[in-house]
């Protein structure tokens, strides 16, 4: 494994079970078994580690609703597809899942460069496609400003239940629900 992606996964590990403020560069280091002055050869601090695992987050949902643009799938199909996207993440990546929600959502991570793309890039491509179907006759009549927010922040909600309060089992019935609650609003 090379060695910037070993740094990113120990440090998702260590984030997400002690939070950034409570991770140390000494502590990645000791866990990934390599020295101090190897994580400096990549990043300048642990802020920079923590933006890394934004960027790379940011990278594979641009990438996926890039992709899902192309298709000539309806606005439901879409935001069905985008939700499923999202918690295939909690359930496969759980401490990434965690890392986002609890640390992308800090006011002080706002201003490292990923951590605010990957909080509002979602929020952006929810609202243009709102806007898309309702130019088109898709969807009711509703503000896609405030229906993207509302819809975004009842997926991390449910999502953050899930990581902090669920059994995982109970996964496949969140998402099917909050799926119906979207698409009953939209329609």
């Amino acid at each position: 494994m090379e060695t910037k992606e070993l740094i990113r996964k120990t440090a998702v590990q260590l984030i997400a079970r002690n939070g950034l403020s409570r991770t140390t560069t000494p502590m990645i280091a000791e866990a990934a078994q390599i020295s101090v002055g190897t994580i400096y050869n990549y990043f300048k601090n642990k802020e920079e580690i923590l933006d890394y695992i934004f960027y790379c987050e940011y990278i594979k949902r641009e990438a996926f609703v890039s992709d899902l643009e192309k298709t000539d799938a309806t606005i439901i199909e879409k935001i069905q597809r985008l939700i499923e996207f999202h918690y295939s993440t909690i359930r496969d990546y759980p401490d990434v899942a965690k890392v986002i929600m609890q640390e992308g959502m800090l006011p002080s991570n706002q201003k490292l460069k990923y951590v605010h793309k990957l909080q509002t890039y979602l929020v952006e491509k929810y609202i243009e496609m709102i806007k898309k179907a309702k130019e088109r006759g898709e969807i009711s009549n509703i503000d896609p400003e405030l229906f993207g927010l509302a819809a975004l922040n009842a997926v991390r909600g449910v999502a953050y239940t899930i990581q902090t309060k669920m059994d995982i089992s109970d996964y496949n019935k969140a998402l099917d629900e909050l799926k119906r609650y979207i698409v009953h609003a939209l329609q």
